[in-house]
């Protein structure tokens, strides 16, 4: 957003593509498991939010990294 209020359009993923996080206190049940795959979802243990700085190119394109003790 700017401070204008109107969004941009950038993505750190094609538009197309949506993101599920399924949150479980254990292991995902069996019933979930067959209905995500029923629709052709896959698991992916990942980070989304580096996954988003590893994909945006305004991080990419900084190489200077700060690190204070």
């Amino acid at each position: 957003m700017t401070s204008t209020g109107s969004a941009q359009d950038h993505y750190f993923l094609p538009p197309e593509i949506c993101i599920m996080e399924v949150k479980v206190n254990q292991t995902v049940p069996y019933w979930l498991t067959q209905i995500i795959a029923e629709q052709m979802c896959v698991f992916r243990r990942i980070s989304k939010y580096c996954s988003a700085l590893e994909q945006s190119d305004a991080i990419r394109q900084k190489q200077r990294v700060i690190v204070k003790n």
